[in-house]
């Protein structure tokens, strides 16, 4: 589920907040797809089908992955990319791999907000100018798949320290 060297003591002491309440039946779900490697929907029919793809037509999605992930490998997010942009064309969908992340620690990590939160927030920014009909002519990806014309600094985005009491 993540890589615990990214994770505070703190996260560790407390993961039973995060997942006291999961029900089963989502994680036999989740089994199920992950076991037949594809999306399914509650009567585990494939939702991987041309008409379903067709509904992200428009959307911007950012695709994020642990390098280090082994709930759904860096290869399912390409393989999901890769589809998008075949059928929905190459303009909206942006894919990126974390190195040193697994799977919920690119969130949940000590270190997320320097090595996560930018690109996610670019993302973002993106979306909200996007969001015009009119501007999308105007937000084309650079050669390293950041967004041309948005740029977050990670000092921006550093954790300011509580105080101590």
């Amino acid at each position: 589920m993540w890589s615990h060297k990214n994770l505070t003591h703190a996260t560790h002491e407390h993961l039973d907040i995060v997942f006291g309440g999961v029900h089963m039946t989502l994680l036999r779900h989740l089994m199920r797809m992950g076991t037949a490697h594809e999306v399914m929907d509650n009567e585990f029919n494939s939702l991987v089908k041309d008409a379903n793809l067709e509904h992200f037509k428009g959307l911007p999605i950012s695709f994020i992955s642990g390098g280090d992930n082994v709930v759904y490998s860096s290869e399912s997010t390409s393989m999901s990319y890769d589809a998008l942009r075949e059928k929905c064309g190459t303009e909206l969908y942006r894919r990126s791999v974390v190195q040193g992340y697994g799977h919920l620690d690119t969130w949940m990590g000590k270190n997320s907000a320097v090595g996560v939160y930018p690109p996610v927030a670019e993302h973002m920014e993106w979306c909200e100018r996007f969001k015009n009909e009119e501007e999308r002519e105007d937000l084309h990806m650079d050669e390293k798949g950041g967004i041309e014309g948005i740029s977050i600094s990670q000092d921006h985005w550093r954790w300011k320290q509580p105080q101590q009491r």
